[in-house]
């Protein structure tokens, strides 16, 4: 199995609001990955657009995704989104 990591914090900071951001996440990953693993260590807020738009492009990907090291107000943002994103 291949696994990808991508760390926001290193990416992105620890703030993440913007939607355009959440569009570039799994660019360059390759198609040869089995499972992609999301580290939001140090990442203290994503914004609803953000999480809207990081939803729609983890469907998108194959691979299995694996969020780790999310807070509760990130998880609880990401829980929100899908239940009341129509």
């Amino acid at each position: 199995m291949t696994t990808k990591t991508i760390n926001m914090y290193e990416r992105y900071g620890d703030i993440i609001g913007l939607r355009y951001l959440a569009e570039s996440i799994f660019d360059n990953i390759g198609d040869n990955i089995d499972e992609i693993v999301v580290d939001f260590d140090k990442v203290e807020f994503i914004g609803r657009s953000f999480t809207q738009e990081y939803i729609r492009q983890k469907k998108k990907q194959n691979a299995k995704i694996i969020e780790i090291n999310a807070s509760s107000s990130i998880t609880n943002m990401i829980d929100w989104v899908v239940k009341t994103w129509k």
